[in-house]
């Protein structure tokens, strides 16, 4: 009875009968498309959860840079192990990759979160970006499981042919053609980077790099309060963790900002206008970041013995 269930449980996250599913394969298939399609040579890859999706115009970047970008931004739902795998397989020689990680999947003890499994599933790819045996045991396991709350929204979808908020709709460069509508309420930055993430963002960089690619890490934009000093802090923190790992792009605030009006629905959604703001600003920071490697770079060389 056991395997009968997890093989329904299957079949349905498969379908993708979860708005949140079907929503993340659809735009996770169109940027890998995207990636694809690009010619051959030097591309920014920008990668992360919907912070990333909805607030970092590709376009932008490839304008100010002058060499091509995609946004990989998928769901934060997913978890760090998921996207990091899924970016590195599209990460090829010469990319600039650019990790902007929500701070809620870097306190994650697994790899994987709520959607991971689901999504697994409806890519056929169970134990997706699971990192040892027990890792992998548990996601394949999670690949046939169905939680409550996807069931309910799975048979109004079946049933109804009801679709979820967002539109799976993207831009050229991969990045979302469609701004959800809302407000956006303030949000705190608690926590470290725990072990098990610092230990999966190592791996990547060492990935990143074994394939002649560059990786640069960045904070996102998050809306909290304007006198929030202990996530000012937090935020200090988790720069400074992933800044053993590789150069932070970030502001003097740690990338936090308290006026609402550059938020949509969430913290981390930005609007259109300030979706132009941020990434301009981004691609300042992936200039400077990448001029100071250069010049690194040089003093090392002239500092070898001839």
């Amino acid at each position: 009875m056991l395997g009968l269930a997890w093989i329904g449980a299957y079949a349905f996250n498969a379908a993708g009968l979860d708005t949140d599913v079907s929503w993340t394969r659809s735009v996770y298939l169109q940027k890998r498309a995207i990636a694809a399609s690009l010619p051959p040579g030097p591309r920014v890859l920008v990668v992360g959860g919907s912070g990333v999706h909805y607030g970092v115009d590709a376009l932008e970047l490839e304008r100010e840079l002058r060499m091509p970008a995609v946004n990989f931004g998928l769901h934060a739902g997913l978890g760090l192990g998921p996207i990091l795998a899924l970016a590195l397989d599209e990460v090829r020689a010469g990319d600039i990759v650019v990790l902007i990680p929500e701070f809620g999947i870097l306190q994650d003890t697994a790899g994987g979160a709520w959607l991971s499994g689901m999504f697994a599933a409806a890519v056929g790819r169970p134990g997706l970006g699971a990192r040892g045996a027990m890792d992998t045991a548990r996601e394949i396991f999670r690949a046939g499981v169905v939680n409550q709350n996807s069931l309910g929204k799975g048979v109004f979808v079946g049933l109804f042919g009801a679709t979820g908020r967002a539109r799976p709709v993207v831009d050229a460069r991969g990045a979302t053609a469609i701004f959800l509508e809302g407000t956006a309420s303030a949000s705190k930055v608690e926590g470290r980077m725990s072990a098990s993430s610092r230990r999966r963002v190592e791996a990547f960089a060492a990935a990143v790099r074994a394939r002649g690619a560059h990786l640069l890490a960045a904070l996102p934009w998050l809306l909290v309060e304007a006198d929030d000093d202990a996530s000012l802090a937090a935020a200090g923190g988790y720069a400074a963790d992933l800044g053993r790992i590789a150069p932070v792009l970030r502001d003097d605030r740690m990338n936090l900002k308290s006026d609402r009006a550059l938020f949509s629905d969430t913290s981390y959604h930005l609007t259109a206008a300030s979706r132009t703001i941020r990434s301009r600003e981004l691609a300042a920071q992936i200039r400077n970041a990448l001029n100071a490697a250069i010049r690194a770079d040089a003093v090392s060389r002239a500092g070898r013995p001839r």
